[in-house]
């Protein structure tokens, strides 16, 4: 498994959760904010990766229907994609 830039995830989950919430659902949202509090308290990262991951995929796959997703949403979805491996991001933003 490759592993995982703390550091830079959790600059990614900032970023979208500051610029971009509200583009984003309230379970999005939600989901942002708690792996943001999860980073902060040293969880095991694969884990909120793989929490995440579902949040995102959903959002991205709402955006595919005719709007835009935000580019930091696109880019915290290749990140999560590098890492878990088994969510369909490529093409949706």
């Amino acid at each position: 498994m490759i592993p995982i830039d703390r550091k830079r995830f959790f600059q990614l989950v900032a970023t979208v959760y500051n610029h971009d919430r509200h583009q984003l659902t309230q379970n999005c949202q939600e989901a942002l904010f708690e792996a943001a509090k999860a980073l902060e308290k040293g969880e095991e990262p694969t884990l909120i990766v793989a929490r995440l991951a579902y949040y995102v995929n959903i959002e991205l796959l709402a955006f595919g229907v005719g709007t835009r997703a935000p580019n930091s949403l696109g880019e915290l979805a290749m990140f999560l994609n590098h890492h878990k491996g088994t969510y369909a991001f490529k093409g949706l933003w």
